[in-house]
């Protein structure tokens, strides 16, 4: 069985409750084949996503159209915490990519949340989710050196 131990630190602006470090482990759903991926909460009141555990990129991203066979998807309207930055990005992959904008809300692990977290908003993607996908997003534990969309969780996986 696979878990995702989540670790959440102050770092670059984050805001984390009572400026402490917390951790959560959480269960990992999927397979080699089709990924492993993880259901958090965004934005207020919070809509539960899938997110695919990706150890290619640094980047939070989630779906906010319907396409590819996408659902559900992230609605930034219905958030109160959501803020838009205005900012555009195209991000390809090794496989398939997207272009959307970029936002802050809040992310909701089981036990606590995390305000402030950037992430990135799907418009418009290409060969990125694949076929009847079981995720809606990506939840990037890379480097930040391969960072495009800033974010402020620190992620380990254990087994």
């Amino acid at each position: 069985m696979l878990q995702l131990l989540v670790v959440v630190a102050v770092v670059l602006g984050a805001d984390v409750i009572g400026g402490t470090i917390l951790t959560e482990t959480l269960q990992l759903e999927g397979s080699p084949e089709i990924g492993y991926y993880v259901e958090l909460g965004l934005g207020t009141p919070y809509q539960v996503l899938s997110f695919l555990v990706d150890t290619g990129s640094s980047n939070i991203v989630i779906a906010g159209t319907q396409s590819e066979g996408v659902s559900p998807t992230f609605d930034p309207s219905r958030s109160s915490t959501f803020t838009n930055t205005h900012r555009t990005v195209t991000i390809n992959y090794s496989q398939g990519g997207f272009t959307g904008y970029i936002g802050t809300d809040r992310l909701q692990f089981i036990s606590f949340d995390v305000s402030g977290v950037s992430v990135a908003i799907i418009k418009t993607s290409w060969n990125f989710f694949g076929v009847n996908p079981r995720w809606q997003g990506i939840l990037g534990l890379a480097y930040d050196s391969l960072l495009e969309v800033c974010w402020y969780i620190i992620l380990a996986l254990i087994f």
